[in-house]
């Protein structure tokens, strides 16, 4: 009872943190509107680097205890992780590939903006997604709602399709923006299933930041492919 008690609090304090941590903004009569974008995403990295000190003052005995575990197997765990990440990784971009070639949206629109950003703050955004994001997420979609839902296949799908929901959510334009769901919950499903059989936070996470950075670094390639045929032609 205490480990759902305490799930729901931090899935409640997840949810309206976004509009919490605004609340400083509004006192000093801050315009979120008209603040340029490397202050402002300034201000969202620390604000989720703070909102990991919550969850590590929350799950330091639990954090302490799978960093003893990930540190005593770390070899078995990275070579499930990559094993995982290339299985999810394939599956991903395949939902892609068919989704792209029978609609019109090309991207999911979190990616554009995300591959907006990056040309934008580059430093700012590559220490969101590489960082922030693998630790807080992993932490909500996998260890939260594993300790809430008592059901492994259950747990599976909501934490899948939850994690899909979350990165298309608010930012589709359309109806057909929703099935980008298929491609991301592929993903968490894949990372839902790692944490199943690890009960470790760390494994996930390190499959989070690898995605993450093969992500990055497709971007950088794109860009610099652009550049350089700029140059060429």
């Amino acid at each position: 009872m205490k480990k759902i008690g305490k799930s729901l609090l931090i899935i409640f304090f997840y949810v309206t943190y976004s509009s919490l941590s605004l609340i400083p903004l509004i006192l000093l009569n801050i315009n979120i509107e008209t603040m340029p974008d490397i202050l402002y995403y300034l201000y969202y990295l620390i604000m989720q680097f703070i909102f990991i000190l919550f969850l590590y003052f929350f799950f330091q005995d639990e954090i302490k205890k799978m960093l003893v575990d990930f540190n005593n197997k770390y070899k078995e765990y990275l070579e499930l992780a990559i094993r995982y990440w290339v299985v999810g990784l394939v599956l991903m971009i395949i939902s892609n590939v068919i989704i792209s070639s029978l609609t019109p949206v090309e991207l999911p629109e979190n990616e554009e903006a995300v591959r907006g950003l990056i040309n934008v703050i580059p430093i700012i955004m590559t220490s969101l997604i590489l960082f922030t994001a693998p630790i807080i997420e992993e932490f909500i979609y996998r260890k939260v709602l594993y300790d809430l839902i008592p059901f492994k296949i259950l747990y599976i799908i909501i934490s899948s399709l939850t994690f899909g929901l979350a990165h298309v959510l608010g930012m589709a334009s359309s109806a057909l923006s929703y099935l980008y769901i298929i491609p991301y919950a592929i993903l968490g499903a894949v990372f839902a299933i790692a944490y199943v059989k690890t009960k470790n936070i760390f494994v996930t996470i390190s499959m989070h930041f690898v995605h993450n950075l093969f992500t990055i670094i497709t971007i950088f390639l794109m860009k610099w492919g652009v550049l350089w045929k700029k140059l060429i032609y």
